[in-house]
């Protein structure tokens, strides 16, 4: 089986990536980690760069990035709704445009977003959080409609 580059956003949330913590292997034989903050302007850019550090290529993305603030709508600031659109949002279209140039040059790839039922199945306390997996569903679909008549993404 050849060897197959993943960019996965959304490993870990703290400083010792989650896989390091399940695997007994040095982290230099997991693969390459960066650290990426998929609320940053700048993720865009952080993915291109480590895409053309291991070679101009990626084979999979997996982007698992995600924030849940839970209750009321009444109750959550600005802030707070801002900080749960950004991540869950755009949080992946930053990320899928950092791919986009290699995956179009070589004509091939795997786009994974990771949602939720909660996007289909809004629960109480979930409005905000259900409203951008909801958001996340609809732009697969979109760009899956688009893939399949343009056959390129």
């Amino acid at each position: 089986m050849a060897f197959k580059t993943w960019l996965v956003a959304g490993a870990s949330s703290s400083s010792e990536p989650q896989s390091q913590r399940q695997s007994s292997k040095p982290i230099s034989d997991l693969g390459i980690w960066i650290e990426l903050d998929v609320t940053s302007s700048g993720t865009t850019k952080a993915v291109e760069f480590a895409a053309n550090e291991s070679g101009g290529v990626v084979d999979v993305v997996v982007n698992k990035a995600g924030y849940s603030l839970l209750g009321s709508i009444g109750d959550m600031n600005e802030a707070e709704i801002e900080a749960q659109f950004n991540t869950n949002i755009y949080g992946p279209v930053r990320v899928l445009k950092g791919v986009l140039p290699f995956v179009r040059a070589r004509k091939s790839g795997t786009v994974v977003k990771i949602s939720s039922s909660a996007g289909v199945d809004g629960l109480p306390a979930c409005a905000m959080y259900s409203r951008t997996k909801l958001a996340l569903e609809d732009e697969c679909c979109s760009i899956d409609a688009f893939v399949l008549r343009y056959k390129y993404i």
